[in-house]
């Protein structure tokens, strides 16, 4: 587990079987053209493929009862998500440096397969997007979480990987007040 105040890396933190269900369901997801990185006008052309899933499709994946990191749901806190978005990328996609202001992040990176030399890595930013303060390699099952104001991108993936990098993020508010989690009334 690599730390930094902002970022956290976490492996082993599902199953296998609850990887194999979660790729499953991504790949069987349906998708949207459309979701952008920023609001920037002179990128308004870069948008991707998306999935959005909503409260039942979360729950139902097993994406958050199946954490078996105690730290990283201490991290959760007893917060729901307010959003959960599949991200779709491809070769040819461009990425922009953005943040999501008062969120938490929890990036899962759904591919079963992965290898180092199909790049696909996240980078995250200085505030000023100016250095690149960490790059965490896509490694699959891997969990990454994040203060979402921490600027961040995708680095595009070699042509000569899968068609196709899948990714789930889970956004919570950071002053979201607890609620229910895994089914159960937290105090």
């Amino acid at each position: 587990m690599k730390k930094d105040s902002n970022i956290i890396v976490y492996d082993n933190v599902f199953s296998h079987s609850l990887r194999t269900k979660l790729y499953e369901k991504v790949i069987n997801s349906d998708y949207h053209i459309g979701w952008a990185d920023t609001k920037i006008i002179e990128n308004s052309d870069k948008v991707f493929m998306y999935s959005e899933w909503d409260a039942e499709k979360y729950i139902k994946s097993g994406l958050l009862s199946g954490i078996e990191s105690k730290e990283l749901l201490s991290k959760i806190d007893n917060r729901l998500p307010v959003k959960c978005i599949v991200n779709c990328g491809t070769f040819g996609d461009v990425y922009i440096p953005h943040s999501h202001y008062n969120q938490d992040v929890l990036l899962y990176y759904a591919n079963l397969d992965w290898k180092v030399e199909w790049n696909g890595e996240t980078a995250f930013y200085s505030e000023d997007i100016k250095e690149v303060i960490l790059t965490n390699p896509y490694v699959p099952g891997r969990v990454v979480w994040f203060n979402g104001e921490v600027p961040h991108s995708i680095k595009p993936q070699a042509h000569t990987g899968p068609k196709f990098r899948f990714t789930i993020s889970l956004f919570f508010d950071k002053d979201a007040p607890k609620m229910m989690f895994g089914g159960m009334k937290v105090e």
